[in-house]
């Protein structure tokens, strides 16, 4: 049905995703500026695979890679969650103040990583869920995720290597 593919927020064209390359583009100096504290070079990247010798026999880069590929799929989920159900629908039933309470919820998943993330990620997230509401669409809040993520990852890499 036409009305599923709306409701569940997995639908966009370029005029809708534009905006969110330009988040992306504002956002990848800060993550790069921050990969130089020591915090952030603890925290990444998520998997270090020099502290495996071998891993089913395979080398370290194909074990990062292995690992990136599946750590991306889990960001589906979490934009379906908290963008599609947390913002979009709920703004149904709790008006604008759905985005509020989204972007708390989503903070709070990340404490434990270092202090500015966590900052970030309510403010990320708010950005996000009105970009979500506004467009109906949680495809542009996953490229954003996916690569802030991926970023992050890359600089914890390079951190680690150079």
């Amino acid at each position: 049905h036409k009305w599923a593919a709306i409701e569940y927020g997995f639908r966009a064209d370029w005029k809708t995703l534009k905006p969110y390359f330009f988040v992306l583009a504002i956002v990848a100096p800060l993550i790069i500026g921050a990969s130089f504290f020591p915090d952030f070079q603890k925290a990444y990247p998520q998997y270090k695979p020099w502290d495996y010798k071998e891993v089913f026999d395979l080398r370290i880069g194909q074990q990062a890679a292995i690992f990136e590929m599946c750590y991306s799929t889990g960001f589906v989920a979490v934009e379906a969650i908290f963008r599609g159900a947390l913002a979009i629908t709920m703004v149904k039933i709790m008006g604008p103040r759905a985005v509020l309470a989204m972007a708390s919820f989503y903070c709070v998943f990340h404490f434990g990583k270092p202090a500015g993330e966590a900052v970030g990620a309510f403010f990320g997230g708010y950005a996000l869920g009105v970009l979500a509401i506004h467009s109906r669409s949680v495809l542009g809040g996953l490229i954003v995720h996916l690569g802030v993520a991926m970023l992050m990852e890359t600089m914890g890499y390079l951190h680690h290597y150079m």
